[in-house]
């Protein structure tokens, strides 16, 4: 494991090398990284800069992003700001905070309690534009570093959405920042919830729907507030959030709604198509689809773009999870869509997500269906499956998913499996045994249900009545 070293014990090692051995700040530089890299020392998070350490320079060595941090912690004692200084200081700060090294180094020398006092002295002031920069300010800081954000601070950006409903820019600066704040941080997740940011987002995008730019930040929005992503806790609360947000102020009709009012750009589609299968995670909310009629506008965006390999694998990826309820399982294979998935496997076996996608999807709808499995064996699928399997052997992903669907579909009969052993699946599935130790459960189950020879072993067994540790 590497080891960490603090930003000031770099800048004395590269002082020491100008002081004590005649180095020029490059030579210094290089030599200081050289002597830590051999130390087995993680350095991606110094600033590197040379310009800290010129002769120029007098005194301790003090870096531009916590430089200008001090600048804005003086201007915060000012009764009378110089608006127009604060707004170039506030632009440097963000040009510098694009590096993250400079960022996480601004974040533990108090720039977020700095500009978070900043947007407080702002909140109801009469220039937009620099509540605006300060606000994209906070956003570019928090990337990557949602902690420095504290639940009690939440109730601000929530504020904001209230008072600002007006500009749209303010609007989506705040979204970037609740969003970027809940990433890996189920306390902000929480306390924003609590807040009841989830309806406040939906009357946005009911308000807003035709602002592209803002539909797009409440989808990844939608996303972070789902995903269960900070391991610093015992467990989330994603699945009750996805039911929160598919059943508040009807949820997940609106963003079915929004779907169909998007259905021919594509960029917008791709991220209401992520945000869509975050949602169905009960049975209810699959048949919410059907009976939208969505199984039958999903099939016809997805044969509009069978040449977009992304739109392709959200689609598939969405009828993954309706399939998951039977009756809309049977839907989809009524309504063709087998067909249109080989025809875009067939165009995108070259690209790992289409193939993934694809053998997820036929997995999902044979399994339990015996008469989907038979629709599925009078197409082309064996053989595309075999193409698939010989053009991703490095894939876990793909390879984990054409097991599953070899097994969900061979399950149902045996004819299935001798198909399959004719066209030599059973040695690509071995083959995933041997390669991918993420795939071993899929590939054995594979194995088992085409007939072939395979180990199974026993993980535990009880033993007079007791379970050996």
């Amino acid at each position: 494991m590497s080891k960490l070293i603090s930003q000031e014990t770099f800048d004395d090692a590269v002082v020491e090398n100008i002081e004590e051995f005649d180095m020029s700040p490059e030579e210094a530089l290089d030599d200081a990284l050289s002597q830590f890299k051999t130390q087995d020392v993680d350095l991606s998070l110094i600033v590197k800069d040379t310009q800290v350490y010129s002769s120029e320079n007098n005194g301790p060595v003090v870096h531009t992003s916590v430089k200008i941090t001090n600048q804005l912690k003086q201007f915060l004692t000012d009764d009378n700001i110089n608006e127009v200084e604060l707004e170039k200081l506030i632009m440097d700060f963000v040009k510098e905070c694009a590096d993250f090294a400079k960022s996480s180094l601004a974040g533990t020398n108090g720039a977020y309690t700095t500009l978070y006092k900043f947007l407080q002295k702002l909140q109801n002031c009469q220039n937009n534009k620099l509540l605006q920069m300060f606000i994209n300010a906070v956003y570019v800081l928090l990337v990557g570093q949602s902690k420095l954000m504290k639940p009690t601070d939440t109730k601000y950006f929530l504020e904001l959405i209230e008072l600002h409903r007006a500009d749209i820019n303010i609007l989506l600066q705040t979204i970037k920042v609740i969003s970027t704040s809940c990433i890996t941080n189920e306390a902000n997740k929480k306390s924003y919830i609590d807040g009841q940011i989830v309806s406040k987002a939906m009357d946005l995008l009911r308000t807003y729907k035709d602002e592209k730019e803002l539909v797009k930040a409440i989808c990844s929005l939608f996303c972070v507030l789902t995903a269960d992503d900070d391991s610093s806790v015992p467990f989330g609360n994603a699945h009750e959030t996805c039911r929160l947000i598919a059943t508040e102020d009807s949820g997940l009709l609106l963003i079915l709604e929004l779907c169909k009012h998007y259905s021919k750009d594509t960029t917008i589609l791709k991220e209401l198509f992520t945000t869509l299968p975050t949602l169905l995670v009960r049975n209810e909310f699959c048949q919410q689809v059907y009976e939208f009629g969505g199984i039958s506008f999903l099939t016809t965006i997805f044969l509009d773009n069978l040449e977009n390999a992304s739109i392709c694998s959200r689609t598939m990826t969405i009828f993954q999870c309706l399939a998951r309820n039977d009756v809309v399982k049977d839907a989809i294979v009524t309504s063709g869509v087998v067909d249109i998935i080989l025809v875009a496997l067939s165009k995108h076996v070259s690209k790992p997500p289409v193939c993934e996608a694809s053998c997820a999807l036929i997995g999902a709808l044979a399994l339990r269906s015996p008469s989907n499995a038979k629709i599925i064996m009078t197409t082309t699928f064996p053989q595309l499956l075999v193409q698939v399997m010989k053009s991703h052997p490095d894939s876990a992903h793909v390879q984990k998913s054409a097991c599953i669907a070899v097994r969900n579909v061979a399950y149902h009969n045996s004819e299935y499996s001798g198909t399959f052993r004719e066209l030599e699946i059973a040695d690509l599935v071995n083959a995933v045994l041997a390669k991918h130790s993420t795939a071993h459960d899929e590939a054995k189950a594979a194995l088992r249900d085409l007939g072939c020879k395979v180990e199974l072993k026993e993980l535990w067994k009880g033993e007079k009545g007791s379970i050996p540790q």
